[in-house]
C-alpha cells in the first residue's frame, strides 16, 4: 500500500511513483526474522567477550543508519514498507536522495551483514556448539525467508542479488 504523504511529496517534486510490490507484513516478518539471530550474536558477545560488543554494535549502527543514505534514501520505495522496515525507518531521519540507486550500496550492505553474522561466531561457539549451530541455522533461515518473501518479488535493478522479480519496474540502474 502506498504511503499517501510520500506519494504526494514525490508527485509534487515531479517524480513518478512506482507501485510497491511488498505488503507491509513482509517488512515485519523479514525484520523480525533477521532480529532473532542478530540478538543472539549480541548476546554471545555480551556473555563471552563484552569488550568486543561495541564493534558489533557499530556494525549495526552503520547498517541501520549511515548505509541507508546509499540504498533506502535513493530507492523508489523510500518511506514505504519494503523488504524490511528500513524503508520506513530511513524516512524518519534522512531526506530522500536525488542520486540514483547504485549496486555499490548493496555490496556494502552485504559486507556489513557478513561482519554482523561472522564477528560473534567464535563467541557463539564458546557458549556451546549447540548455541553456535542454532545461531547459524537462524541466520540461514532468516536469509532464506528474506530471499523468499522479499527478493522473489523485488523489482530493483541495482541490487546484485538474483531476485526473480527483476524487470517489473523500480529503479532502472
Amino acid at each position: 500500500m502506498e504511503n499517501p504523504v510520500i506519494t504526494r511529496i514525490e508527485k509534487a517534486k515531479g517524480r513518478e511513483t512506482v507501485p510497491n510490490p511488498w505488503p507491509a507484513s513482509t517488512s515485519f516478518t523479514v525484520t523480525g526474522a533477521l532480529a532473532i539471530p542478530g540478538i543472539m550474536g549480541i548476546y554471545a558477545l555480551a556473555k563471552k567477550a563484552p569488550r568486543r560488543l561495541p564493534l558489533q554494535l557499530s556494525f549495526w549502527v552503520a547498517l541501520t543508519t549511515a548505509l541507508r543514505r546509499f540504498i533506502c534514501a535513493r530507492c523508489d520505495y523510500y518511506g514505504e514498507y519494503c523488504s524490511t522496515l528500513m524503508g520506513k525507518w530511513t524516512a524518519l531521519f534522512l531526506e530522500r536522495e536525488s542520486e540514483p540507486l547504485e549496486t555499490a550500496g548493496f555490496y556494502w550492505d552485504a559486507i556489513l551483514g557478513a561482519c554482523i553474522i561472522l564477528y560473534p561466531l567464535p563467541q557463539a561457539f564458546k557458549i556451546s556448539w549447540k548455541f553456535a549451530v542454532v545461531y547459524l541455522a537462524s541466520w540461514v533461515a532468516a536469509l532464506a525467508l528474506f530471499n523468499q518473501l522479499a527478493c522473489s518479488i523485488c523489482p530493483i535493478q541495482a541490487c546484485p542479488m538474483p531476485g526473480r522479480g527483476r524487470g517489473r519496474g523500480g529503479n532502472e540502474s
